[in-house]
């Protein structure tokens, strides 16, 4: 296994990318992206916890550096188990805290954030408009994205309230988030709501195990 460095990643990425359409460029920058985040993790001994953001002026500095206009492509990421993992009870001392006001009930959330995911965002934000698609309520899944993503580079959402519910699963129909499903790539956990765009841009993604 050749050694995973900045210059051997260049390299990589050079060599595979010559003479690729721009469509298959982006399916491999998505996938490569990920087996880095992956190769790091085990690398560095699988932490639990992820970088945050220090202060308000290094998330507006992280801002600044990413406004390239409008993207061409769209990456969609599922929520749950995709970019976070949530339970009703607390399993570690990393978790993190969220309160949910649904209707008249309020809940308690803690949440652990997927390893390397806000470096993954960040960097996939220069090269994709990212996109939340998530089969959760609107109220649970602004707290959870405000938490995991406090620079904005998601810069869609799209809810429950969005997918097309048949026999009791959830289905996302990717057209609703762009009509060129050419252009458009998902990560999720979850193939079974991803039956009616059946495109060649979804990439299933594992889901998070403690």
């Amino acid at each position: 296994m050749e050694y995973i460095s900045r210059s051997n990643i260049a390299k990589m990425f050079g060599n595979q990318l010559v003479k690729t359409t721009t469509t298959d460029k982006c399916k491999k920058l998505v996938t490569w992206s990920w087996e880095m985040l992956g190769s790091l993790l085990i690398i560095m001994g699988s932490p639990l916890s992820v970088k945050s953001i220090k202060n308000i002026d290094e998330c507006d500095s992280q801002i600044s550096r990413n406004k390239n206009g409008q993207k061409e492509f769209t990456l969609v990421l599922d929520l749950d188990e995709t970019l976070i993992h949530s339970e009703i009870e607390r399993t570690s001392f990393l978790d993190e805290e969220i309160i949910v006001k649904i209707g008249e009930n309020i809940e308690k959330y803690y949440i652990m954030i997927r390893p390397y995911a806000r470096e993954f965002l960040q960097n996939l934000s220069q090269l994709f408009e990212l996109v939340i698609f998530t089969a959760a309520l609107k109220e649970y899944a602004d707290k959870v994205i405000d938490f995991l993503d406090p620079c904005g580079f998601i810069k869609r959402r799209f809810y429950r309230d969005s997918c097309t519910k048949k026999d009791g699963v959830y289905y996302k129909d990717l057209t609703k988030v762009n009509q060129n499903l050419e252009k458009t790539f998902i990560i999720d956990n979850s193939l079974s709501g991803m039956q009616l765009n059946l495109c060649r841009n979804i990439f299933y993604l594992k889901k998070m195990e403690f």
